[in-house]
């Protein structure tokens, strides 16, 4: 297992943000991840677990590798179906930010996260400025509906959600659909529904490379940079804000902060992130539904019995089940009938 320290997040050592993220699923463990390969065409619960060590799970001490949801359950943890699935485009992604905000709210930090990419979702930053010294990132509507890549969806437990909403004041946390936004997991999985979190600013307008759009989720510009080509473009902003360097603004953030979003604002930097969201329903992985892009389309042959995927029309909780239609339990599998 890959150890994290909480004192490399973010939010302490703002010049590395978004952070170190992994460009792999990963179940964070605490202070520690191990890697998930999830597996084509089936559900999450059944994505296997390696490099996890014999102190966390006793099983893997043999180097056995493991299901998801059995390390879950080992773990004393929510398994899948209990999870909402919220897409992070920021720091959110880093098991150094994660583990640090599960740790100060003490709330327990195992937490799988999963690969995937997104259609019509870009990434670009803020209008506001962390007082610890950054400008964050914020999803935004691609209109060209280019596709995000290397994202990863946290699947967060109702208390984690609750640490993560808590630890995000400038963000709300809303809906998209897979029919206006399609995520598509690392195991080929498309969810109908996911959360993400929004800025209540707006976005910083990028007018310079280095504020996005971004469509890979990993290749975000350094901060150092973000400030550096935003004074040389935006001198107006510079002098306002009484900063000519990078590290003359980081060292002057808990002040700038309380003003930074009016001064865009003013200065006609700011504009919307156009993201279209849903009602929010706040469902889990289990209650919602979802399609697998990769799977091979069927056809029926009436000579043989066959199995077809179960409509989603029916309640299923996220577990794998076959409906039978009445006709073909009595015709085809000698059932008998009930009243």
């Amino acid at each position: 297992m890959i150890q994290v320290d909480p004192l490399n997040a973010p939010t302490r050592n703002p010049e590395t943000y978004p952070g170190d993220i992994p460009t792999h699923s990963y179940l964070l463990c605490g202070n520690q991840y191990a890697r998930i390969e999830p597996v084509a065409d089936r559900r999450l619960s059944q994505a296997i677990v390696y490099d996890l060590s014999g102190d966390v799970v006793a099983e893997a001490a043999g180097g056995n590798v493991l299901p998801l949801n059995f390390v879950l359950l080992r773990l004393n943890a929510p398994t899948m179906n209990q999870r909402v699935a919220v897409l992070s485009v920021g720091s959110n992604a880093a098991p150094s930010q994660l583990a640090l905000k599960f740790e100060s709210r003490n709330v327990n930090g195992v937490v799988p996260v999963i690969r995937a990419r997104v259609r019509g979702v870009a990434i670009s930053y803020s209008a506001h400025l962390n007082p610890n010294g950054y400008i964050p990132a914020a999803p935004v509507h691609d209109d060209a509906g280019n596709e995000l890549v290397n994202a990863l969806v946290v699947f967060l437990d109702p208390a984690q959600l609750n640490a993560v909403d808590d630890s995000e004041p400038n963000y709300v946390r809303v809906d998209i659909s897979a029919a206006r936004y399609p995520v598509t997991l690392d195991n080929g999985e498309r969810v109908e529904q996911c959360a993400l979190y929004r800025t209540q600013h707006g976005i910083i307008d990028p007018k310079v490379s280095a504020l996005g759009p971004f469509f890979d989720a990993t290749r975000m510009t350094p901060q150092r940079d973000v400030v550096s080509e935003l004074f040389g473009n935006e001198p107006g902003l510079r002098e306002r804000l009484g900063a000519r360097t990078y590290d003359e603004f980081r060292q002057k953030a808990p002040e700038l902060s309380m003003n930074f979003r009016e001064i865009l604002e003013e200065l006609h930097l700011k504009c919307p992130d156009g993201l279209h969201v849903s009602a929010s329903a706040g469902l889990t992985y289990g209650e919602s539904g979802s399609s697998f892009d990769t799977a091979p389309e069927l056809t029926v042959d009436f000579s043989l019995k066959v199995v077809l995927p179960t409509p989603r029309v029916v309640t299923r909780q996220g577990e794998p089940i076959v409906q039978l239609s009445r006709g073909a339990r009595l015709r085809r599998l000698g059932g008998q009938s009930t009243s």
